[in-house]
């Protein structure tokens, strides 16, 4: 019995066992990789593993702990794709792997290597794996279950490998060599004229069975009715992308690979001449999470897959995918702007041009019913110019002047200003209409959160300001003018509500804003859209910094047109966000031409009696020369602009007469823009020789043997008599001539003038714009000032360098210099060594000098950056207290918003090492102890030690990602609205204080006060400027954050800071005072006679350059009052109300714009009313009296109500009569920001306009002071 039993237990132990066999494994693979291979890929080997019975396991080097269980396996496959996932992993695991005798393979990233294989077995598991695809991988583990039981392994088929090229299609079930043979295959399923989306993939990802978003993606791409054309090739091959493609004539590109051999790339893309369209997938996240993210783009990712694309010519990045299941998966929607966006260029590639129907936007800036201007172009002319090449080429468009677009823009921007106008303009052909219910329809198709913020926000379309009803139906009444097929308009108001300017970027724009680029898209049917000019408002809606969800607003209003973009050379950094927020196409256009300043009247007459007193002798006629110079160098404020008072002037008349006679020559030689540019027109030849004979500069003047420091120091209208002017005018005028001149260096320098005069004259604009309105490829082109980088292109489209790179060795090197300067000059005005600097960062400046700004930060925090082979800066290093030569100082960086988008890398090295020197406790670290006294406040606040310590060690400050622009130039401007400036600080800190750190991406830390205490004891603000086209009055950015800063750090210390600019125009930069630097630009442009002729050439477009001039000088003198002098205000009002310079400027702005004379009249009047500027009775009464008659004789529009109020009071004090009230024809006044107070929508009887009326003046009676204080920006300019 017992026998039996032991047989029976026996039995049952051998049954256990055998299923226990049958369950184990019979062989265990390893794969070890890192986070570039996907999870799906793990995923799906481990289930064709398992399958012959294999247990295969994944480990990514991202998340090795310690217990090795990876070399549990009886083979070790180590998957490294690139170079550097080799490097990487192998780097993580070569301790262990040395020790191992498991048998073990490298495969990618180099030669395969592998220890304790057998070649044959290595060769054939290289092969399989390498290779890929699920028949590969299947017959990989038929092969390795066949070696482990020691089996026939010749049974197995071979592996397959992937060709170099081929077109994947899903249902085709093969891979097809070459497009003859594909279309043979799809002929059936394709009309035979769709168009053809070419899609350039990575062959890896059919290798990989990760084919879930291609497939996706030839879906829809078919059901559009279009030939989705997927494919890979050989990327080495100098013509490999144009052998796989050509022959279908795709219409456009999507690249969703990386695209080695850059160079070879370009001018495949040249040759193929059609746009390529840069398609991305989030790693990071899911759809869901994706759609959330403020970041549609890490930073790591726009290097590599967005800045050196575009450097190729490639545009419109869009984010295609994200992953789900580890795997590549289709954002619907955002296959939607791709597929729109190819069905949009097929439609252009291949519509008659006579059927093509465009459509154009100009700007209306600065605020005002008669102003339509952009960076640096003329705008009538520019349209002009436009409407006579598109008919050239056949575009059914009429002729149009300039005159005649000047009249029909004003009428169309009335509107905006007077609502009640809309009917009338729509009468006469000047306005279109969209049924509200039309809109109402889009709207519904938008995500619940977009529809709820928009109605939130602006309410009920149908009670918007620009409703009417039509024939009983509510309409949108929109102003714009169709010419046959062109359609142009002025971009609309971001703000719904009237009289609101657009400030506050984070808020939705209004209903009518959307509304008038869905006329364009839909009742239209715009084929494509002209942003001309440099900027609008449509790239600066809310949204994700890049790689924008389909649902953020600038996409919501382009929708899927073709955007094209003039914009201007020299502003790249901006360009970019036009290009990846804006979804456009750039064509660049030439700045103005250049001239040297040389010297005018005062200047003129001032210098020759310097000469004169040079060269007498001693004695009574000397003396009298001298006396002559002190009562000039007095009478024109000369020695206000060099810091001296009269006392010092006498008592130090030596020293005094040097440093004017040096400052002269400095003025005289400044680089000054004459006029603007129109686009697809080139200056004038002698203009261009000016411009060229600069870019030369000094050494092409040595080479002549010319004296440079008196070269131009003459009047300026002698220019083309002087020897470097005459000498390169002969041989560009005749270059055959060249072989003439002996000296080879100056023979080089010659041949460079004629190639540059050459790139002048032909710009390239409008053939480029005409090619990329019929479906062409336009070429990248570089940016930048072209007196400095005579290289910069126009006609293409703009590209950036590597962000990564920042700062260059060069800029590095060359900041030790300038931040030395700045120190020295501090501390001989200060009497003391710096302890905080302030920074205000800016993406064009960056980019035109490679990062010298970011180099005087890291000199001032004693750091280094540490570069890889490429010259990319992989971290900043801290460099040892013993190793320094001075103290470190504490800085604070305020960073506009678009140096956000494109240099967060940097921002995230710089927070780091800004944290790691905050939390070193050394004696003589003030960076650390001025974090621990902010730490020490943060605690009284409540905050814990971990938040006091993270937020006490923040120095990097700017908006919210997605929001643009501080607040500030509109409220500065928009004068009559407040009393006290101190809004102007506040708006400042509002919008500002979002920190950005190692943990931090825009935090907000306005309650907790944190800017302001950062800025505490700030010394010194330092603003980069690098363009010869801009100083700090020919745009509003600099008073906007260098003298926001500056108004921050008075409100809290009780005085301003020293402001300085590091001047880069030239080939040395220099460190100057900013009020120094306003003196200099007046004293070259605005009151020079050749800037100010310049701008009269330019008709009614250089009326408003003026406008904008004055309006800057406001702007800083209510920013900073130290910026801004009395005598300045008054030299303002000698030149362009008194014409102290015979100019004929009163007849000009007469005839030209009467209404802009106006306007910066009224804004010398608001620095009088606001008491920054203590006029003379006489100035006083001349300005009135001159608005008078602009007003009353020569059409021009009054501005805000308190101005002409205030002006009236003065005509009446003056005994001078004051402007009789309007009749009450229900006009509305022009308010300050882009449109006026509400009115009804419907007429009203007139007694309801008399109680409307009285309800006003009772209001203004009751003595409300303040506006809104939000404020929203109608023309957002951000660098």
């Amino acid at each position: 019995m017992i026998y039996r039993l032991s047989l029976l237990v026996l039995l049952l132990l051998s049954l256990v066992c055998l299923k226990a066999v049958a369950e184990e494994p019979l062989f265990r693979v390893s794969v070890m990789t890192n986070d570039f291979v996907l999870p799906s890929k793990l995923e799906k080997l481990r289930g064709w593993a398992a399958e012959q019975q294999i247990e295969l396991k994944g480990f990514y080097v991202e998340n090795l702990n310690t217990d090795s269980e990876w070399l549990n396996a009886d083979l070790l496959l180590i998957d490294t794709p690139r170079g550097n996932d080799r490097a990487k992993v192998m780097a993580a695991i070569k301790e262990k792997l040395a020790s191992t005798s498991i048998p073990w393979l490298a495969i990618g990233g180099g030669p395969p290597v592998s220890q304790h294989l057998s070649k044959p077995i290595m060769g054939q598991v290289m092969a399989y794996y390498s290779a890929g695809g699920e028949s590969n991988f299947r017959h990989l583990f038929q092969y390795l279950n066949a070696w482990h039981l020691k089996q026939p392994l010749d049974d197995i088929p071979k592996p397959q490998p992937m060709p170099e090229s081929g077109i994947y299609h899903p249902d085709a079930g093969k891979m097809f060599n070459n497009w003859a043979d594909y279309i043979a295959w799809g002929k059936s399923r394709w009309p035979s004229d769709a168009p053809v989306l070419a899609i350039a993939m990575s062959s890896t990802f059919i290798s990989n069975s990760q084919t879930m978003f291609y497939d996706q993606l030839i879906r829809q791409v078919e059901q559009a009715g279009g030939i989705p054309l997927v494919f890979w090739f050989d990327r080495h091959q100098a013509s490999g992308l144009e052998d796989m493609i050509a022959q279908a004539e795709p219409v456009m590109l999507v690249n969703t690979t990386h695209m080695v051999s850059g160079e070879l790339r370009k001018k495949e893309f040249q040759r193929l001449d059609i746009p390529v369209v840069i398609g991305l997938t989030s790693r990071e996240h899911d759809i869901e999470s994706w759609r959330e993210a403020t970041q549609g783009i890490n930073a790591g990712m726009s290097a590599a897959m967005v800045s050196i694309p575009e450097s190729l010519g490639m545009s419109d990045p869009l984010v295609l995918a994200a992953l789900e299941n580890g795997e590549p998966v289709a954002i619907p929607e955002q296959l939607d702007l791709l597929v729109g966006r190819f069905m949009a260029q097929a439609k252009l590639k291949q519509l008659p041009r006579e059927q093509i129907r465009l459509a154009l936007m100009f700007w209306n800036t600065p605020a005002g019913e008669k102003n339509l201007s952009a960076s640096n172009l003329n705008i009538p002319r520019s349209i002009e110019q436009i409407s006579q090449g598109l008919i050239a080429e056949g575009y059914d468009i009429d002729s149009m002047t300039e005159p005649q677009i000047i009249s029909s823009a004003h009428l169309m921007l009335s509107a905006y200003y007077h609502p009640q106008k809309l009917l009338e303009l729509l009468e006469n052909g000047q306005a279109m209409t969209l049924p509200v219910a039309e809109y109402k329809d889009w709207l519904n198709t938008l995500p619940d959160n977009r529809q709820q913020e928009l109605l939130s926000t602006w309410g009920l379309p149908e009670d918007n300001w620009a409703v009417r009803d039509i024939d009983g139906q509510p309409m949108f009444v929109i102003p714009a003018i169709q010419n046959q097929h062109l359609l142009w308009l002025p971009q609309p108001p971001r703000a719904d509500k009237l009289g609101e300017s657009t400030h506050d970027l984070k808020q939705a724009p209004g209903h009518l804003y959307l509304a008038t680029y869905l006329l364009l898209r839909n009742a239209y049917q715009a084929n494509a859209l002209i942003h001309l000019g440099t900027h609008g408002t449509q790239e600066w809606t809310p949204g994700k910094d890049r790689g924008l969800w389909a649902y953020d607003y600038p996409n919501l209003a382009v929708g899927n047109m073709p955007v094209f973009y003039p914009y201007i050379q020299d502003n790249i950094g901006e360009a970019i966000q036009a290009k990846r927020r804006g979804r456009a196409i750039t064509i660049s256009h030439q700045t103005p031409p250049y001239s040297p300043s040389g010297l005018y009247d005062e200047l003129l007459t001032i210098h020759d009696l310097m000469h004169q007193y040079m060269q007498l002798d001693e004695g009574g006629v000397k003396d009298q020369t001298k006396s002559q110079i002190i009562e000039q160098a007095i009478a024109f404020d000369l020695h206000k602009d060099l810091a001296w008072d009269e006392q010092q002037l006498k008592q130090n008349f030596d020293v005094f007469f040097n440093e004017l006679h040096d400052h002269l020559h400095q003025l005289a030689q400044a680089t000054t823009p004459v006029g603007l540019h129109t686009f697809g027109q080139a200056a004038e030849q002698p203009f261009r020789i000016a411009t060229v004979m600069q870019q030369l500069g000094s050494p092409f003047y040595e080479r002549l043997d010319v004296e440079s420091k008196e070269l131009f120091a003459k009047s300026f209208d002698t220019l083309t008599e002087q020897k470097p002017y005459t000498f390169l005018a002969s041989f560009i005028e005749q270059p055959a001539l060249l072989d003439t001149i002996k000296d080879e260096p100056l023979k080089d320098m010659v041949k460079q003038a004629i190639s540059h005069e050459k790139a002048l004259a032909e710009d390239g604009e409008i053939e480029a714009l005409i090619h990329a309105l019929q479906g062409g490829f336009i070429t990248a082109g570089l940016g930048g000032d072209p007196v400095r980088q005579p290289d910069t292109t126009s006609g293409t489209n703009l590209y950036a360098f590597d962000p990564e790179k920042l700062p260059s060795k060069a800029a590095y090197e060359a900041s030790e210099a300038v931040y030395q300067s700045l120190i020295d000059d501090y501390q001989q005005q200060n009497g003391h060594y710096p302890d905080k600097l302030a920074f205000t960062l800016w993406s064009s400046e960056a980019i035109r000098t490679y990062g010298l700004m970011e180099g005087q930060i890291l000199r001032a925090l004693g750091v280094r950056p540490v570069w890889n082979a490429g010259g990319k800066v992989i971290r900043f290093e801290i460099i040892p207290d013993e190793q320094l030569s001075q103290p470190r100082v504490d800085v604070v960086l305020q960073v506009t918003s678009v140096y956000r988008d494109q240099f967060d890398g940097l921002m995230r090295k710089l927070a780091d090492v800004i944290e790691q020197l905050a939390a070193q406790k050394t004696s003589n670290n003030v960076i650390a102890r001025n974090s621990q006294l902010i730490q020490q406040q943060l605690l009284q606040q409540g905050l814990s030690e971990q938040e006091a310590i993270r937020y006490s060690r923040a120095r990097l400050f700017s908006n919210p990602p997605g929001d643009y622009g501080s607040g500030v130039t509109d409220i500065a401007m928009d004068s009559t609205a407040w009393d006290d400036d101190k809004i102007l600080a506040d708006t400042f800190i509002q919008s500002q204080s979002h920190i950005y750190t190692s943990q931090d991406w825009g935090t907000p830390v306005d309650q907790l006060n944190l800017l302001q205490s950062q800025l505490t004891g700030t010394d010194a603000v330092v603003l980069s400027r690098s363009s010869n086209l801009h100083g700090l009055l020919s745009t509003d950015h600099p008073f906007e954050y260098l003298g926001g800063l500056s108004a921050v750090v008075k409100q809290i210390d009780g005085k301003n800071p020293s402001l300085y600019v590091s001047d880069s125009r030239q080939k040395q930069t220099r460190m100057t005072a900013a009020n120094q630097f306003i003196s200099d630009e007046l004293r070259t442009r605005y009151k020079n006679p050749q800037w100010i002729k310049g701008m009269q050439n330019e008709g009614y477009a250089g009326t408003v350059e003026m406008l904008k001039i004055v309006n800057n000088v406001f702007g800083w003198q209510v920013m900073d009052a130290n910026m801004i002098r009395p005598d300045q205000w008054q030299a303002l009002h000698e030149t362009y109300v008194m014409d102290k310079r015979d100019l004929g400027l009163n007849e000009w702005f007469e005839e030209m714009n009467p209404t802009a004379q106006a306007q910066l009249i009224e804004r010398m009047i608001e620095a009088i009313r606001k008491g920054y500027w203590d006029a003379s009775e006489q100035t006083r009464q001349e300005l009135v009296s001159r608005w008078q008659t602009l007003v009353d004789e020569k059409g021009a529009d009054k501005g805000a109500e308190k101005t002409v109020d205030y002006i009236q009071q003065s005509l009446v004090g003056f005994g001078l009569e004051g402007i009789q009230p309007e009749a009450a024809t229900g006009t509305t006044e022009t308010v300050s920001g882009q449109i006026l107070e509400q009115q009804q929508q419907n007429e009203m009887p007139d007694f309801y306009w008399l109680w409307i009326l009285l309800g006003l003046l009772s209001v203004i009676s009751a003595g409300i002071c303040h506006r809104i204080y939000q404020y929203q920006q109608w023309k957002i300019y951000d660098r």
